[in-house]
């Protein structure tokens, strides 16, 4: 399954903001080839799916994404700030963006967004055991919080209501671990 490594040659930052790192690597490929490839450096991601078992809801945050102009229903998510432990910013995220914190937080798994221009490299957890704390923190970025019952939620992303990859993918892993969790 795997092939033989690029080696890059020469790499150069093109721009260098406070969120992303544009650089262009020069490489060779394995038949000696040599191409240019565009990468986006990104830090770590922390992403939550908070759940509640009693009603069977999961905790939505709305926020207007300026990338494609609309506000989005999505899970709550955020950088891993320097050599922050991933469930360490999972739970700062969570009550910053929710006002919430739980007792529980399980990672469900690892995946990287779009690994054919960028490095960003999602950790994904699962909440439970929900206490609300306090308010919204994030009050410039989250507009509101929502509950929605897990069978909707399946009907909000067939309908195109909810298009954000990680909530969509944090539906189907949490589902699948949740499943897996009420056989034992």
């Amino acid at each position: 399954m795997s092939s033989a490594p690029n080696t890059v040659r020469n790499s150069r930052v093109i721009f260098k903001g406070h969120i992303v790192t544009l650089r262009e690597d020069e490489v060779i490929t394995e038949d000696g080839r040599i191409k240019k490839r565009e990468v986006v450096e990104h830090d770590p991601v922390a992403v939550i799916v908070p759940y509640f078992e009693k009603t069977d809801e999961i905790l939505l945050i709305e926020q207007f994404r300026d990338p494609v102009r609309r506000t989005l229903l999505e899970i709550p998510a955020g950088i891993i700030r320097g050599d922050e432990a991933p469930e360490h910013a999972a739970r700062r995220e969570l009550t910053e963006e929710t006002g919430y914190e739980a007792s529980s937080m399980d990672l469900l798994g690892e995946y990287y967004t779009s690994p054919g221009f960028t490095d960003e490299h999602y950790h994904l957890y699962l909440a439970t055991k929900l206490k609300r704390v306090s308010g919204i923190q994030d009050t410039d970025e989250v507009a509101a919080i929502k509950k929605v019952k897990r069978g909707e939620l399946l009907s909000l992303i067939r309908g195109g209501h909810i298009v954000d990859g990680k909530t969509i993918t944090g539906y189907f892993w949490s589902a699948d671990h949740l499943a897996h969790a009420k056989k034992r």
